[in-house]
Formats: C-alpha cells, structure tokens, sequence
C-alpha cells in the first residue's frame, strides 16, 4: 500500500524531513492499530492533484486528510 497525503499546514506537511501533524499521527496511530509494518516514513507528501491521480490509477493507495473545496466538490458524492 501506498499512504499519501498533501502539503496542508496544520494538518499535514514535512518538518526536518519527517512527515507530521495531526492528520498524519492519526494515520500512525491506525496503522499501528491495525499490526501493519507501515510507519510514518512510508508516508508521502504530494500535491494533490498527483495523489488523486494514482489513486484513480491504482487500487493499493490510500490518500488522506482531503480539505473540502469547491473546485473538489464535483469529484467527491457526500453522503450525508
């Protein structure tokens, strides 16, 4: 699997090299609920639109801490 997520202070960027904040600790926090051998530098920070590009393309990607935008809204069905 491969785990992504997108340059979004406070929620999610690279500091020091390492791959942090909130939403990616939760992400950690999963993985290592669930006994994977995935840890936090598996974790890589793309824009966006190529993230949602590979997980378009591939089934074994998981992209995480999506922000709710207008220009996003016509991709997404809320189910709500």
């Amino acid at each position: 699997m491969t785990f992504m997520t997108e340059n979004y202070p406070p929620y999610n960027f690279t500091q020091d090299g390492k791959v942090q904040r909130i939403a990616v600790d939760l992400m950690v926090l999963m993985l290592k609920r669930l006994n994977t051998t995935h840890i936090r530098s598996d974790i890589l920070i793309l824009p966006w639109t190529s993230a949602y590009k590979y997980v378009l393309e591939d089934n074994n990607t998981v992209l995480f801490s999506m922000t709710r935008t207008k220009k996003r809204e016509k991709l997404f069905i809320c189910l709500s």
